[in-house]
This record gives structure tokens, sequence and C-alpha cells, in this order.
């Protein structure tokens, strides 16, 4: 928790649609107005498990406005498959 009683929270930016799709079908999803780093191919997700555990345990208000923003709920590390990585339940 920071100084101020709010808690900081950090996030990585992963692709929806990885690079080795990209390396295969590349031409394909350009005919479709893909491209890697499109902002429709970009999901933020927390750094954190615990704090990916939170939002995704939060409301359906808060849930649907981090969605709608683009928001994961799924740490980093869990999208990549790193141990210790936290897959938040929903619903």
């Amino acid at each position: 928790m920071g100084t101020n009683g709010y808690s900081i929270f950090g996030f990585e930016v992963q692709h929806i649609i990885p690079q080795k799709a990209f390396d295969f079908f590349e031409p394909q999803l350009a005919a479709l107005g893909i491209k890697i780093n499109s902002v429709g191919n970009l999901m933020a997700l927390f750094s954190n498990p615990d704090t990916a555990n939170a939002f995704g345990a939060a409301g359906f208000g808060v849930r649907d406005a981090l969605s709608a923003a683009g928001w994961g709920f799924n740490s980093h590390d869990a999208w990549l498959g790193r141990q210790g990585g936290s897959v938040a339940q929903i619903g």
C-alpha cells in the first residue's frame, strides 16, 4: 500500500494474438487490419497476482469497467504460464 493509503499496482501489456501467430499468418491478419501492436491486440494485465485476484473478485460493475477499458484479470505471469502466476476466478 502506498504512503497515502491508496493501493498502487503495476501492470504489463500483453498481446492477445501472440507474435508466433503473426510469424505464420501476418498477411492474413494484416488483411483483416490486425497488427501486432494494434490497440485491439493489447491487454493490460496486473503484475501482482493478489491485485489481479482482488479486482477479479470485485463486483460486476468494476469488472465490466476494467474489461471495457482493455484490462484482463489474470496476472501477467499467469498469462505467460510462469510459475507462481495466479489466474483470477471470475464469476
